[in-house]
């Protein structure tokens, strides 16, 4: 059997919260949340990316390739980066998911807020 029984009710308390609060820095609802000794479950509800698209869509992705001096095309992760970036600034960088390269990050941000020559 694969499944160890290593949740206890305290630990099931904790995950639910951090899963809540995740949930709240994504604009996700916690719909439902449930487990026992060897295994936990959520259901999380996202709203619909057409809001993303449109807010995606809605940068001059020229202007921000010339700040950032690119001599080749950017890759679709620091594409996307560079327009979560300009769209959200400094409330992009403390998002937890971006905490291990946030100095990279914030040097980025400060190439997009300085119009290029």
């Amino acid at each position: 059997m694969y499944r160890r029984r290593v949740f206890n009710d305290a630990m099931l308390t904790d995950c639910e919260t951090t899963i809540r609060e995740m949930c709240g820095r994504f604009g996700a609802l916690l719909v439902e949340s449930n487990g026992e000794a060897d295994h936990v479950h959520f259901l999380a509800q996202y709203p619909p990316l057409d809001e993303l698209a449109g807010l995606l869509t809605s940068v001059d992705s020229t202007v921000i390739n010339a700040r950032m001096g690119y001599r080749y095309p950017p890759g679709a992760v620091r594409h996307l980066d560079d327009a979560l970036l300009a769209i959200f600034g400094t409330r992009y960088l403390s998002l937890h998911g971006n905490a291990h390269r946030e100095a990279l990050l914030r040097t980025r941000l400060d190439k997009l807020s300085t119009p290029g020559d």
